[in-house]
């Protein structure tokens, strides 16, 4: 029988991780940088903006850069997007993750950003 392999890449990891950020309560979204921010004012929004993964000996390493909504308790909405994300993760393509680190920044009051 012949033996098939699946292969998962950091983009897709990036994806899954960013729709489940940004579905966790408190979160106002995704923090981009230079490049990303160019490619969604060309129409070319997606949820890798904000996160950077990494995959090394089956495991992925995750930072999200997050705004969170202003009010929240960040500590509260960095550890349920952390366990969101973990689980979303783990449960859509079978990689074990390492580790999901949250990078506040910015608070969103009113759909200001500051």
């Amino acid at each position: 029988m012949e033996e098939r392999s699946l292969g998962v890449t950091e983009e897709v990891v990036g994806i899954i991780s960013g729709v489940a950020a940004t579905e966790t309560p408190g979160v106002a979204g995704l923090a981009g940088d230079l490049v990303g921010n160019l490619n969604e004012m060309l129409g070319r929004r997606g949820f890798g903006r904000g996160v950077r993964t990494e995959l090394h000996d089956g495991e992925a390493r995750i930072d999200l850069f997050l705004v969170v909504e202003y009010g929240g308790q960040i500590p509260v909405v960095a550890r349920q997007a952390q366990d969101n994300v973990r689980l979303a993760v783990e449960r859509l393509t079978g990689i074990r993750v390492a580790v999901v680190n949250i990078h506040v920044q910015g608070v969103r009051d009113g759909g200001k950003e500051g």
